[in-house]
């Protein structure tokens, strides 16, 4: 889910990362660029979260605590890693194509 859900959002961008190969951005920056825009915003996200629901199930349910934190910060890896390989497989395939095709309406 996470990497199609990063996928997605890359290939929405597709018309951004045009743009910069026009303007000469180098290709391995344009997808250092897409890989980011989608793995910092998912890394802070599951950060934050991961302390709020961890802390919260500290204090209201200590015993769960050390059951489920284990577990939890695992999975929120597992989430991070599939957003990052999805975020940067659909990077390397957008800057893989034709950037003047890509920035063209065809009908």
């Amino acid at each position: 889910t996470a990497a199609g859900v990063a996928a997605l959002f890359v290939m929405v961008s597709a018309k951004d990362a045009a743009t910069l190969r026009v303007l000469g951005t180098p290709k391995g920056r344009t997808q250092a660029i897409l890989l980011l825009q989608q793995a910092v915003p998912c890394a802070v996200g599951l950060v934050l979260g991961a302390a709020v629901v961890l802390g919260y199930l500290g204090i209201a349910r200590p015993d769960l605590w050390e059951a489920l934190a284990g577990a939890a910060l695992w999975r929120a890896a597992a989430y991070l890693a599939g957003a990052a390989l999805g975020a940067a497989l659909s990077a390397v395939a957008v800057t893989g194509k034709n950037p003047l095709e890509m920035l063209q309406v065809k009908e």
